[in-house]
């Protein structure tokens, strides 16, 4: 079959031919005659040399090569559409594209965004989790938090908060294990998460940790938080992430001891962005969420 460009419309009626199992529905769902797609089919079978579809009574049953092409078709189309909602966000004068880590994301900035919104009526932010530094050169995404040693040029970068790192423990876990001095916490069962674990916090601390057995290790933030909330055991996190636990009382500090990291947060952006005074805007109320004093905004700015 000679190269050319996939028949989108063609493979559109497939895929909903096969779904509903009968040219007739699919008609009906596309608003074009049963002729229509019976034709589009056909031409297909012509052109892959193969049987699409096989009637079975009142249905149509797809062959296997159908259910794959009808696959790969859903799968264009929805990447298709990814693709448009990127160009159409990133064009849009009131849309922000943030990337940040993902249990920064659900445990402390999706809460406040509510308040983002109040301060700036209109805007509206599209939330991209990642662990890795966004390039912020053609991957869509306008400003990003990141956490590391920071900076990286040539993007601009601001700090936000220092990474210090403390243990925290469900209510019944401390009245079982009554962990009161740090070699009795490292006796207890600990929750080991991968861009904190406790070796950290065991050092600061002066307790030796190489001979501690395995612990449950997580790669979330949020799922470590949710095994140390049932009792599993205590686990390592840092005020940002744990304030909504903590707040509600599914989470207790354990110690008053902190460690630091030597990792910051950082709000990271290109200078060039078209959508800088969004960016600014974002920074300002930002640093007022972190407790910094921040700049007027420049959307009042003269």
């Amino acid at each position: 079959m000679a190269q050319r460009p996939p028949p989108f419309a063609a493979l559109r009626t497939l895929e909903a031919a096969s779904r509903h199992r009968s040219y007739t529905a699919a008609a009906a769902e596309l608003q074009v005659t049963h002729s229509a797609v019976s034709q589009a089919i056909r031409r297909l079978e012509e052109d892959l040399g193969a049987k699409l579809f096989y009637r079975r009574g009142s249905f149509m049953e797809p062959a296997p090569s159908t259910l794959i092409l009808a696959r790969a078709y859903c799968e264009a189309a929805q990447s298709l559409s990814r693709s448009l909602l990127d160009i159409a966000s990133r064009n849009s004068p009131d849309s922000l594209v943030i990337s940040l880590p993902p249990g920064l994301a659900r445990l402390w900035l999706s809460p406040r965004l509510p308040s983002l919104t109040t301060a700036f009526p209109g805007l509206t932010c599209d939330l991209r989790t990642c662990r890795e530094l966004a390039t912020l050169d053609g991957d869509g995404v306008d400003v990003a938090i990141r956490f590391g040693a920071g900076p990286w040029p040539p993007t601009q970068t601001e700090p936000l908060f220092d990474l210090n790192l403390f243990p925290v423990a469900s209510p019944t876990f401390v009245a079982r294990h009554a962990p009161s001095t740090p070699h009795e916490l490292a006796a207890s069962p600990l929750i080991d998460q991968r861009d904190h674990p406790w070796d950290l916090w065991l050092e600061a601390a002066g307790v030796a940790s190489g001979a501690m057995g395995g612990r449950p290790t997580f790669d979330d933030e949020q799922l470590a938080l949710d095994a140390a909330s049932e009792g599993l055991g205590a686990a390592l996190t840092y005020a940002e992430a744990a304030a909504p636990y903590l707040a509600d009382g599914r989470l207790v500090r354990v110690s008053p001891l902190s460690a630091p990291t030597h990792r910051r947060a950082w709000l990271v952006w290109r200078e060039d962005n078209p959508k800088l005074r969004l960016i600014r805007n974002f920074s300002w109320w930002l640093r007022g969420e972190v407790g910094l004093l921040g700049a007027t905004p420049a959307e009042s700015a003269a």
